[in-house]
């Protein structure tokens, strides 16, 4: 994968949650929301995440705290570092708000980090 814009970033994501429209969700875990899921989720910072990237070690934190563990790729490390403000922005929407109200949490995502709205 390549480096995205922002523009991209948020629009790889927007469609990635209204399409699966469902939030990524370990329930026998502690941690909650989950990067990846056995069933095949993905959380907002996890669909830029490729399977064959993804460890199970990744799950627990935030997209902060995955940019500063040291077994994260340089690859994916240079893709997500540039996004960070807005990848945190989405993780939290996906984590916090409520699925019926993504749409409208992800216009005002777009508003906020002045990006064009697609959807």
């Amino acid at each position: 994968m390549n480096a995205m814009t922002p523009q991209e970033v948020f629009d790889k994501v927007a469609t990635h949650l209204l399409t699966q429209n469902a939030k990524a969700y370990r329930e026998a875990s502690q941690h909650g929301c989950a990067y990846h899921t056995a069933d095949g989720k993905k959380c907002a910072v996890g669909c830029l995440i490729e399977i064959k990237e993804y460890g199970d070690w990744m799950e627990g934190g935030d997209i902060t705290d995955l940019l500063e563990s040291t077994k994260l790729s340089k690859g994916l490390r240079s893709r997500l570092e540039p996004h960070t403000e807005l990848l945190w922005h989405l993780q939290q929407l996906h984590d916090g708000t409520a699925v019926n109200e993504w749409k409208d949490a992800l216009q005002k995502a777009a508003t906020k980090f002045g990006l064009e709205w697609k959807h």
